[in-house]
């Protein structure tokens, strides 16, 4: 075949009208076509446009149809006549401005914003994001959310960012460029130096997947983020405040915005007040019309949009075009706009006094091929057959088809072969505007073109008037449907585990004669979550879970010391893990209501900065021993200062045990206080009580010695009053530290006899506990994790029964490295070594080993 670039000027206008004509006919296969203006261009204005075309038609009856390709390619097409306008964020560059043969008129049409969102499931309160924060996000020097916050959960950040050629992209990386001193560059094609999560094409899927992961972040145009219901940050400003994407403050940040003679203007990187993630967005219209119809049209639309359309921008966060400029561009379309030559125009009516890099090539439109024979075309034998194969082959223009529907053991009818030759001509024609790819390259090709429209005119026509009916239904769908989503997630560990030791630990004045036969074993874990909202900031969740993993308690290795976090053990048997409904109070509160299962710090921050492999040292025993049915809450009064109580019953679905305020409770309050992002500080006080702390949940939540779990006994009601320190302090972005102590005072609330013992109500057991712990994050990989546990198991330090104090002390020592393998997978080695088991120097040390691999989706 011949180049394209070789084909004349006259061919080349020959094959553009061919094929302009050619997906005219796509779309409604009559001559009426050519009076229903199309636009294409950017994604960012494109909410604006559809408010505009479905208000205009209401109120004239007239259409037009806008389709969005990117600022970059709404240029092109519009240099290729292939549109009757463009959308654009950038201002055309001066070898694109001399392609404009009609001239080009911008008119500015409005500012929006771009909202970064985010999903964090355990944070109430409105995330802000500093300038270096948010800098340090899509750099990758900040990989988890901690860093952000030391109250945050210890969560990966997980960045969901736009696919190729997206305005989003080019407004974040021109902000992005000014505030990290140009090491990121302005690009609707940016090169991230960093894993991100997930890459896709629209803002309503990109909101999608944030609303879906725990801890994701990522960015869409405001009006997208407003109408999908999701949580926005807080960014600040070149003056220090923290701002939201507000209309008012997309107004102050465009506030002193200078339009030129041509309606062009400075750019805009980082306003000094306001929302600082705005841009401008303009109209690209020729100047000369060879139809007087088209003109009118167009002049009546325009006419349309500076009055009663600029009405609609605020309902959407779009600021109005200002009254000044405004009145400016009604002038322009009136005297500017002309059929024939336009007197005063050489080429263009745009100043080439281009300002910056603001355009930035995109790729072609062009998608992966897909090989028509698996559609078992009208036959393999038809002509048409292989007509289209031939153009889905040099053209790529079947992908995104419903493809997938057609199994291969049936003909296409001739409406399928009409849908599939629909979607291939419009490929070809948004592909027009790349010369270099050579699109069409000879008139043999552009014949097939024509012989497949003549063939398939009629069901070409019925298409084009069943879309336009499938779009009218979607859009009152849309307006009108309740929705609910669903989110399935889902986790699988396997685990090797293994202990050892020479003897099983005793408690203080009992002998050690048991072996300890702690052999390896290999077990599973399987979780699958069901979190569903009704308004996109409340969640339904519901657990199932199975599992046959020893944790290593008492049973094996003679002290709960040594037992493991995540451990399920079911037999296998498929369980309610929990169901919570969790829903906001205002913008900083939530509550949730629960059941079964509960646990304050999914609510509380724990403010342990490491990922635990062991019972002890995922977090203070003060949270421990709160757990089961009830309502937990939380409220962020402050940027610094927050507090939340929760009521949890263990007997709260039995009512032979009490119920839910007659049995075992406990209620638990704390305050937060975090006075930078490198401290966090949050005191606690819990006030537990349980008819039968053994065969419940008992003082300390299984964590320390038998006897400070069980101070009285496991028959003996026992009350206590605990009280927690915890502290984070972040050293570096990556390094961390932690820490807590504990103590709790019981009291025995029933006379008892124990081991021959007698012993009143009132009895008094006071226990202390306290950790050191450290993070550190991204060592050989980034989202890898070193955690490292120091510290002292809960011990009885004293007693009004004697022989149930702890005489020595125990410490435990703790190191693990998560690994990820994948975005999905991670390897976990990890190790926990006791000392003096049960506070019992007579007792042998006891070591713990295990390997995890854990499977996510």
């Amino acid at each position: 075949m011949k180049n394209f670039n070789t084909v004349s000027t006259k061919y080349s206008k020959f094959i553009t009208a061919t094929l302009v004509g050619a997906t005219t006919t796509i779309f409604t296969a009559n001559t009426a076509f050519a009076q229903v203006l199309r636009g294409a261009g950017d994604g960012f204005v494109e909410p604006l446009l559809e408010s505009y075309r479905q208000e205009y038609e209401k109120e004239t009856g007239e259409k037009f149809k806008y389709t969005a390709v990117g600022s970059g390619g709404g240029i092109r097409f519009f240099i290729n006549d292939s549109v009757d306008f463009a959308a654009t964020t950038l201002i055309p560059s001066p070898i694109e401005i001399n392609q404009m043969k009609d001239g080009a008129l911008m008119l500015p049409t409005g500012g929006g914003s771009i909202s970064v969102i985010y999903n964090l499931q355990e944070v109430s309160s409105t995330v802000q994001l500093s300038r270096e924060k948010l800098a340090k996000i899509f750099t990758g020097e900040i990989t988890n959310w901690q860093q952000v916050n030391p109250r945050f959960p210890n969560l990966e950040i997980q960045v969901v960012t736009c696919a190729k050629n997206c305005s989003t992209n080019f407004i974040l990386t021109k902000y992005l460029n000014k505030i990290t001193g140009g090491k990121i560059l302005p690009s609707r094609n940016p090169e991230w130096s960093f894993p991100i999560f997930s890459e896709l094409t629209d803002d309503s899927a990109i909101a999608g997947e944030v609303r879906r992961t725990d801890g994701a972040i990522g960015y869409v145009q405001t009006s997208v983020a407003m109408r999908e219901n999701i949580t926005i940050a807080s960014l600040e400003n070149k003056s220090g405040n923290y701002v939201q994407p507000t209309l008012a403050e997309t107004r102050k940040a465009l506030a002193n915005v200078k339009f030129s003679s041509d309606f062009t203007t400075e750019d805009i990187q980082d306003p000094e007040s306001g929302y600082p993630l705005v841009s401008l967005t303009w109209l690209l219209l020729p100047q000369r019309y060879d139809d007087p119809e088209v003109l009118a049209k167009t002049q009546k639309l325009l006419g349309w949009i500076f009055t009663q359309g600029q009405q609609l921008n605020q309902n959407l966060g779009y600021t109005k075009v200002p009254d000044e400029i405004n009145k400016k561009a009604i002038a322009a379309i009136k005297n500017q706009l002309q059929v024939g030559s336009v007197a005063g125009v050489s080429g263009n009516n745009l100043k080439l006094n281009y300002i910056g890099n603001l355009y930035d090539n995109a790729p072609s439109n062009v998608r992966p091929i897909v090989n028509v024979n698996k559609l078992v075309d009208v036959s393999p034998q038809h002509w048409a057959y292989s007509a289209l194969n031939d153009l889905a082959e040099q053209h790529q223009c079947l992908s995104g088809t419903s493809r997938n529907t057609f199994s291969g053991n049936r003909s296409l009818s001739r409406h399928e072969f009409a849908f599939m030759l629909h979607s291939c001509l419009w490929q070809i024609r948004l592909s027009l505007d790349d010369l270099r790819k050579n699109k069409i390259a000879d008139e043999d090709d552009l014949a097939v073109v024509q012989r497949l429209q003549t063939e398939f005119s009629q069901e070409l026509e019925q298409v084009s008037q069943r879309v336009d009916n499938l779009e009218s239904k979607t859009a009152t769908i849309q307006a009108q449907q309740f929705s609910t989503t669903t989110v399935l997630k889902g986790r699988v560990d396997f685990n090797a585990i293994s202990g050892f030791g020479d003897r099983k630990a005793v408690p203080p004045g009992t002998n050690n004669a048991e072996k300890l036969t702690a052999n390896p074993t290999f077990s599973g874990r399987a979780s699958l979550t069901l979190d569903t909202s009704f308004t996109g900031k409340d969640k339904l969740q519901t657990q199932l879970v199975a599992g046959n993993i020893n944790n290593l308690s008492s049973a094996i290795t003679g002290t709960d010391m040594t037992r493991l976090i995540g451990a399920t053990n079911t037999g296998n048997d498929v369980i309610l893990g929990t169901i919570y409904y969790q829903f906001p109070v205002g913008d900083k509160g939530i509550i949730a209501i629960a059941p079964a299962a509960d646990f304050p710090t999914r609510i509380f921050p724990a403010l342990n900065p490491v990922s635990s492999i062991s019972n002890f040292g995922a977090e203070s025993p003060i949270y421990s021993f709160a757990f089961g049915s009830g309502a937990i809450g939380y409220y962020q009064f402050s940027d610094q200062l927050a507090a939340g109580i929760s009521y949890l019953s263990l007997s709260g679905n039995d009512p032979s045990e009490g119920g839910l305020f007659g049995g075992q409770y406990t209620l638990l309050s704390q305050i937060t206080y975090t006075p930078s992002d490198q401290l966090g500080i949050a005191f606690t006080y819990g006030n537990y009580y349980a008819p039968r702390p053994g065969s419940s949940l008992n003082v300390t939540g299984s964590k320390g010695s038998e006897f400070g779990q069980l101070p009285f006994g496991g028959d003996t009601p026992t009350s206590s009053n605990a009280f927690g320190l915890q502290l984070t302090y972040k050293i570096t972005d990556k390094l961390v530290l932690g820490g807590w102590t504990s103590y709790f005072n019981t009291e025995s609330q029933a006379t008892a006899n124990l081991n021959g013992v007698n012993f009143d109500a009132g009895a008094n057991a006071d226990i202390w506990s306290w950790a050191v712990t450290a993070s550190l994050t991204d060592i050989a990989k980034s989202g890898s994790q070193l955690s490292f546990v120091f510290g002292m198991p809960p011990k009885v330090t004293s007693n009004d029964i004697l022989q149930r104090q702890d005489q020595d002390t125990s410490l435990h020592f703790e190191l693990s490295y998560r690994y990820p393998l994948t975005e999905r997978i991670n390897l976990t080695p990890g190790f926990l070594m006791i000392t003096n088991p049960e506070h019992n120097n007579a007792n042998d040390t006891i070591w713990v080993g295990l390997l995890r691999t854990s499977f996510s989706f």
